[in-house]
């Protein structure tokens, strides 16, 4: 992952923020970067926990990757509070389906968000993929600890990302799609898949 980022990034050049307390060797690279801060593995350090202003670093313009399994709409908060302006989380599951409380989780709301002074242009609200995939829980850290939310919660959730980001983008599956997203497959395709699609 670390050299697709490398490889993106090269024209604007941010320093790379990695936060993964995995021992996965997913992170490394032919060339180490030198505008890399790595809190991964045995350097991992909870982002909330970490002192910015001593690495050094322009937070504003720096790409913070976040593989932490933990609240993304909290870790967005965190990281505004922090001063950074770029975030990339490798999940973003649908509501009822994963480890943690995505985006998408927070960017669904509950029934009735849709409105409430979000722009019309909003691309998310209302509870329906809530509808189709699952209860509202809010988890985090890798499933251990979830709660279970109600409308109101739901859409103050909403709220709280809309106030929080300034835009969202979701990268298209770049891969087979493959469990937990198997139990999604009747609403992606219906009646049926085409052949080309890979699940």
């Amino acid at each position: 992952m670390s050299r697709l980022l490398r490889l993106a990034s090269a024209r604007w050049t941010p320093t790379l923020v990695r936060i993964d307390p995995s021992t996965t060797r997913r992170w490394e690279d032919s060339v180490t970067p030198t505008r890399t801060v790595d809190l991964t593995a045995r350097n991992y350090t909870d982002f909330a926990e970490v002192r910015w202003a001593s690495l050094g670093i322009d937070v504003a313009s720096a790409l913070v990757v976040m593989d932490d399994h933990q609240d993304h709409l909290q870790r967005i908060e965190q990281a505004a509070r922090a001063g950074f302006r770029h975030l990339l989380f490798d999940d973003n599951f649908v509501p009822g389906v994963g480890d943690i409380f995505s985006v998408k989780n927070a960017c669904d709301g509950g029934l009735g968000s849709e409105g409430g002074g979000a722009p019309a242009q909003a691309p998310c609200g209302g509870g329906d993929l809530r509808r189709h995939f699952g209860p509202p829980r809010r988890c985090t850290n890798f499933h251990s600890s979830c709660t279970s939310l109600g409308p109101k919660e739901l859409a103050a959730a909403r709220e709280r990302l809309l106030r929080a980001v300034d835009v969202i983008w979701e990268v298209p599956p770049i891969a087979a799609v493959d469990a937990p997203y198997q139990a999604v497959r009747k609403w992606v395709c219906w009646p049926s898949c085409p052949e080309w699609v890979l699940f």
